[in-house]
Order: C-alpha cells, then sequence, then structure tokens
C-alpha cells in the first residue's frame, strides 16, 4: 500500500497507475459520464484567479461551457452548473480548448494539486472542441441556449 500527502489526494474511490519512462503517474479512474463524476467530487473552497469572461452571452454553451462556469463547476460540483446540465443532457456539453488552457493554467498558477485533479477530473468527461473552424461555427440547440442565473 502507498500512501498519498493529503495535498496529492486524488477525487473518487479508485486510480490508474501507469509509468511514463521513468516515473509512475497516479490518475482518477474517471466515470463515464460527467455527471457520475460529478457526484464522486468534493466541493473546494479554492479559487481560481480571476477570470475575464470575454463572452456577453450568460448561457451555458452556445459554443462550449464559458471558463467562469466550468471554474464554478470544477468548485461545485453539485451546485447550479450541474442542475442545469442534467436539464439539458451531458451530450450537449462542451467546451473549448482555450478555456480548458485558461483553466489549467489558473490552477498550476494557484500551485493547488486538488484543483489541478479535480479540474482534470471535469476535462476528461467533458467534450473539449479543438481551436478549428467547428468551435466558432458549431450551432448551439435551442435547449442550450437558456441563460443560467
Amino acid at each position: 500500500m502507498v500512501r498519498i500527502p493529503r495535498d496529492f489526494e486524488l477525487p473518487g474511490d479508485d486510480a490508474i497507475t501507469r509509468k511514463d519512462g521513468q516515473r509512475l503517474i497516479n490518475e482518477p479512474e474517471l466515470p463515464r459520464s460527467l455527471l457520475a463524476l460529478l457526484v464522486t467530487l468534493p466541493t473546494l473552497d479554492e479559487e481560481f484567479p480571476p477570470i475575464e469572461d470575454r463572452r456577453r452571452s450568460r448561457s451555458i454553451c452556445n459554443n462550449g461551457i464559458s471558463a467562469r462556469h466550468l471554474s464554478d463547476l470544477v468548485r461545485r460540483p453539485r451546485g447550479r452548473i450541474a442542475d442545469r446540465i442534467a436539464e439539458v443532457g451531458e451530450q450537449h456539453v462542451c467546451t473549448s480548448i482555450i478555456v480548458a488552457a485558461e483553466l489549467r493554467y489558473g490552477a498550476a498558477k494557484k500551485a493547488s494539486s486538488r484543483l489541478t485533479a479535480q479540474l482534470e477530473a471535469v476535462l476528461g468527461a467533458v467534450e473539449v472542441l479543438a481551436l478549428e473552424p467547428p468551435i466558432w461555427s458549431r450551432p448551439a440547440t435551442q435547449s442550450m441556449q437558456t441563460t443560467c442565473s
């Protein structure tokens, strides 16, 4: 048995250990769906650095979940964003590689292993769209045009 310091604990009950060169990498075993994952994650009291939301729309997903909404989902996995995802269906949920990169940068800047692990778990369960024309020309579904309050 290997004991992991509290700061390096992974979300969930199961982990995958793999070897990469001379390193052993422990990663959380991700549930098959976003909603199943969110039920297993704790609420975090840690904040991301301030995120400038450049979009005017407050929708959860026109072209993807905004950085503000995704950071809220990571920190409060059973909060209002998770409720909204359950309403519209997780098959309609996506985010952009830009949002993923912004949040990864923010988590690295905070130097929080818990925040980073939880962010990676959520990103592993969300479709992350590549930076190519479909990301900005992808039509929004009617259900995703409803705003979150």
